[in-house]
């Protein structure tokens, strides 16, 4: 698990770092980088939502890993070598399918193996880290983007992909020598588990196995309005860092003249590992809503930060933060749907997958709408503004958790 999670973000880097310099690379002004990054978004939290609930049943992860992996390989030769703006888009949006169901299939794989040690999701979740770092210095060191041809650039986005195609591959094979060497063992324990279960469902009517056969509407519904009103705030999170996730490499490239690209964003996923790693720590400490709502205080520091000190150390700064914004936030995140969940597997899928699609959801809208932003103002007035939209999503979530404690209470 450890290694496939390695993978998926190495993935992960090409795109974040790369994709909206390719981009650039072969034409496309700011504003249609931002509307093929809003119909990536879109398309990517869609298809997945549709999904969810047959993937739920099945639970099969490995072999649907297996597959994304195969099309994000596949997909990029077509990717580059189309021309015409809704060609290119038709195909982004295929991309990004595959690509943005990675985390919630990988993130449902380890917390099943997981099972009652949830806690420990963050130090898994470092190798993602750390596979982030490698290939963000791989191609700050290798990849020349301003003479960088139409192979390179298919080669760095399908090259990753096809190393985890074969990890997972890998996996898969050694979990069936696994399961048929210990077959007997696993009977017994199944035959087991079963007993136990059905003593534990004499004492507790089955609540979880109720919760299973619900809708998806109908398992939605039963998170509660507290459960929404932080949605309503990580939502605002990833909103807020639409710019960082997608125009940073143009404010570095464009803006601050400096080619440091790959080293910024190694910088940053650097960073996150030892807030990911020590997150458990820390949600045990303070709990996971109160991180949250610290975390999203963060990315308006961050964005004040690339708009008011527009160089270098700004940008680094800027990068320090994610140990926050991302590194402690999204544990926190999964721990939350975790919890609100009940450890049901069909909710918890449903619940990773609602949380995934917020930053999808959040940088359909940011994207699309910074990138005219950046053409008819500048990168300052980009930060500002996403700035201002968080601020304000804290203090309304701040009112309306009073008011509700103070109903309550009454």
């Amino acid at each position: 698990m450890i290694f496939i999670d390695f993978l998926i973000f190495t993935i992960y880097a090409v795109q974040n770092a790369y994709l909206p310099l390719f981009l650039r690379n072969i034409g496309y002004t700011a504003s249609e980088v931002g509307f093929l990054y809003g119909i990536f978004n879109f398309f990517g939290i869609l298809i997945p939502m549709v999904l969810t609930p047959i993937v739920s049943r099945k639970n099969n992860f490995i072999f649907i890993l297996f597959v994304q992996g195969i099309f994000l390989t596949i997909i990029p030769f077509a990717l580059f070598n189309v021309q015409g703006f809704l060609l290119t888009a038709i195909f982004i949006a295929l991309y990004a399918v595959f690509y943005r169901w990675l985390v919630p299939v990988s993130d449902s794989l380890i917390t099943s193996k997981l099972g009652e040690h949830q806690e420990k999701y963050g130090a898994i979740r470092v190798a993602g880290s750390v596979g982030f770092v490698v290939m963000a210095l791989l191609m700050q060191k290798f990849c020349k983007v301003e003479s960088i041809s139409l192979t390179g650039m298919i080669l760095w986005l399908a090259v990753p992909a096809l190393l985890f195609v074969f990890s997972v591959g890998a996996y898969g094979f050694y979990e069936r020598l696994a399961n048929k060497k210990d077959g007997a063992q696993k009977s017994e324990s199944a035959s087991s588990s079963v007993l136990d279960s059905s003593s534990s469902s004499l004492k507790n009517p089955g609540e979880n196995s109720l919760r299973s056969q619900k809708s998806t509407l109908e398992i939605m519904k039963s998170f509660g309005l507290g459960f929404w009103l932080m949605i309503g705030v990580i939502f605002f999170e990833f909103f807020g860092m639409t710019p960082a996730n997608n125009f940073l490499s143009m404010y570095v490239q464009e803006e601050l003249k400096i080619s440091s690209v790959g080293f910024l964003w190694a910088f940053n996923s650097i960073c996150e590992i030892p807030f990911m790693f020590l997150s458990g720590f820390f949600i045990k400490k303070f709990g996971e809503k109160k991180l949250i709502l610290i975390c999203t205080v963060a990315v308006i520091v961050r964005n004040l930060l690339y708009a008011f000190v527009p160089n270098f150390y700004g940008a680094i700064l800027g990068q320090m933060t994610h140990s926050l914004t991302y590194g402690l936030f999204f544990p926190c995140c999964i721990m939350f749907a975790s919890k609100a969940a009940a450890r049901d597997p069909k909710a918890t899928m449903i619940a990773f997958t609602i949380v995934n699609s917020l930053s999808g959801l959040a940088a359909v809208i940011g994207a699309s709408v910074g990138g005219i932003i950046i053409d008819l103002f500048s990168y300052r007035i980009l930060f500002l503004v996403f700035a201002f939209f968080v601020l304000c999503a804290v203090l309304i979530y701040e009112i309306l958790e009073k008011l509700i404690l103070r109903k309550r209470l009454s």
